[in-house]
């Protein structure tokens, strides 16, 4: 088997010529210097949350969605709940990720006042 001869390549933070670790097997982009790595992933980051932008806001609202169908289903008492009814994921393709958010605050505050008045 023939070994093909590591390259030297050129940092594009500090522009410091390095030889890529042999088990990169040429994936390795930056040189080994801790801010140099540091930098290559803010840039990776940055460019992930560019081409992802809704990503931690509809995560967070997914999450509080999905907790409080848990705290619904864990009290016993609860055996109506009007809030599981609606369909969440058409309530935010039609008023977007804040509008659902909207919603089902006002809902629960709905369902909480009536629940007492009854």
């Amino acid at each position: 088997m023939e070994r093909r001869p590591r390259l030297k390549r050129r940092c594009p933070i500090c522009g410091c010529w390095f030889i890529a670790h042999i088990r990169s097997r040429g994936h390795q982009r930056v040189c080994d210097r801790p801010e140099c790595r540091r930098a290559r992933h803010r840039r990776a980051c940055t460019r992930w949350h560019k081409k992802n932008p809704g990503y931690d806001r509809d995560r967070r609202v997914r999450h509080k969605i999905l907790r409080s169908e848990e705290e619904v289903e864990a009290d016993p008492g609860v055996k109506a709940d009007p809030l599981r009814r609606l369909d969440w994921q058409a309530v935010r393709d039609a008023v977007g990720v804040k509008g659902a958010a909207v919603v089902e605050e006002t809902a629960r505050v709905l369902v909480d006042w009536t629940r007492e008045a009854v």
